[in-house]
């Protein structure tokens, strides 16, 4: 007998490209409010004064808040490591390759209040915090000395979220107890991470001084401008 229920009908995924690049894109307008009033200070009308787009139609892509945060630092992040990977190849020293995104985020911190606010704010959200530990594990896994150290993916994963937690904990301090300066907290991390992982420390306070200066003399004018171009390309595709 013929039924007259409809057919389970599924999202095709030109809907949901199209969906990703309007939250993308949504993202990189929302990203200069978040940075000159603070995540606490912007509000949803400036929002939707940002996007033009009404609060119905806002909340049609995102659940919150907290959800177009989450899609900010996807952005954000995104533009960070692709800067990463223009200066490690898969050969490099794992230790060195990640005190580069790290001393990134720490540089971002310790320079700007409101960004600390912004960063302390994700990783307070557990799906914001689940996201910067998936593209952090991505990271490290990508180099091949570091493939060759016998541990489980699993593992990988509980080890680097002790890794961002403490990244966390420090985000936090910066925004309540601002100071300059970051290279302390990068070599904690550093030293935290070759605990868990069972590498060599003896290196730690080369590659910290040589990232440090890295990022002082020559990427801070590179950052601003890669994410300001990446936030321009989002915008064209």
């Amino acid at each position: 007998m013929a039924t007259n229920e409809a057919e389970p009908k599924h999202t095709s995924s030109l809907v949901l490209a199209k969906r990703d690049k309007a939250k993308r894109t949504i993202a990189a307008e929302v990203i200069p409010i978040f940075l000159e009033k603070g995540y606490d200070n912007t509000t949803i009308k400036d929002i939707e004064n940002a996007t033009g787009m009404k609060v119905g139609s806002i909340y049609n892509l995102f659940e919150d808040k907290y959800d177009i945060l989450r899609e900010c630092f996807v952005v954000i992040y995104g533009s960070a490591f692709d800067l990463s990977r223009e200066q490690f190849d898969s050969n490099a020293d794992v230790v060195s390759a990640l005190a580069f995104p790290l001393a990134l985020e720490l540089l971002a911190v310790s320079s700007n209040k409101k960004i600390a606010q912004i960063i302390d704010e994700g990783h307070r959200s557990r799906n914001i915090m689940l996201e910067i530990h998936r593209m952090k594990c991505e990271w490290i896994m990508s180099f091949s000395d570091f493939a060759s150290i016998p541990i489980k993916k699993d593992d990988v994963r509980r080890n680097m979220l002790a890794v961002v937690g403490e990244l966390g904990s420090f985000a936090s301090d910066y925004r309540y107890n601002p100071h300059k300066g970051y290279s302390k907290e990068l070599k904690v991390l550093l030293k935290t991470f070759c605990a868990l992982f069972d590498l060599p420390m003896e290196n730690i306070d080369a590659v910290v001084e040589a990232t440090v200066n890295k990022l002082t003399l020559e990427y801070i004018p590179m950052i601003i401008n890669r994410f300001l171009v990446s936030t321009e390309n989002i915008k064209d595709e």
